[in-house]
């Protein structure tokens, strides 16, 4: 979980703020939505966030970047929030404001994280056929994560929660969905029909 790397109190307490904004302004899919753009943005422009925080260059010309650059296509509570970063110097908890607010604002709207780990990349068409078996199988609104791990040998790998669940690509999607089905109602003993006692 992107908790367990990136807590601390600084970055709880950005992210909680923003989470009331969002809360407030009844746009909490959209904020999701633009901090998940945000983080895209970071990575695909390694030298952006370097530069919101570095102390040798003026606050007045920092913000004025965000203002340019960023303001038109974010939530007015995600800009304003870069911009009171960079005047309290404290720029270099963007990425980890963003990663607590995503994971408050998944749970706040019932979102389930999970992680699918293939061998390979999974194409578009795949993702979509898997989270539409998990759904309509589990019945839970799972947040989709994927990641690559060679170690699989052509395997796919959904986790959430406890339940951990491995199948391979060669079998039918549908087998993977019954076995996640089946772990849920083992982990959660009020699924389960009361057994009726032998006879004699």
């Amino acid at each position: 979980m992107s908790r367990a790397r990136w807590e601390s109190p600084v970055a709880v307490a950005y992210a909680e703020g923003l989470l009331e904004a969002s809360k407030t302004e009844h746009n909490l899919e959209r904020m999701l939505e633009a901090a998940g753009d945000l983080m895209t943005i970071l990575d695909r422009a390694p030298k952006f966030e370097p530069f919101l925080a570095a102390p040798h260059i003026g606050v007045a010309e920092r913000a004025a970047l965000v203002r340019k650059t960023l303001a038109p296509y974010l939530p007015l509570s995600l800009t304003n929030l870069l911009l009171l970063l960079i005047e309290r110097h404290r720029a270099e908890y963007l990425r980890r404001i963003l990663d607590e607010f995503r994971d408050m604002a998944k749970e706040a709207l019932g979102r389930i994280p999970a992680v699918v780990s293939s061998a390979l990349p999974l194409s578009k068409a795949e993702r979509m056929r898997l989270e539409r078996v998990l759904e309509s199988k589990t019945g839970l609104d799972l947040d989709l994560d994927y990641e690559t791990d060679e170690n699989l040998i052509g395997g796919i790998r959904v986790s959430f929660g406890d339940v951990v669940v491995d199948a391979t690509l060669r079998h039918r999607l549908n087998l993977l969905s019954d076995q996640i089905a089946t772990r849920i109602r083992e982990s959660n003993p009020s699924t389960q029909g009361t057994q009726k006692p032998e006879s004699a």
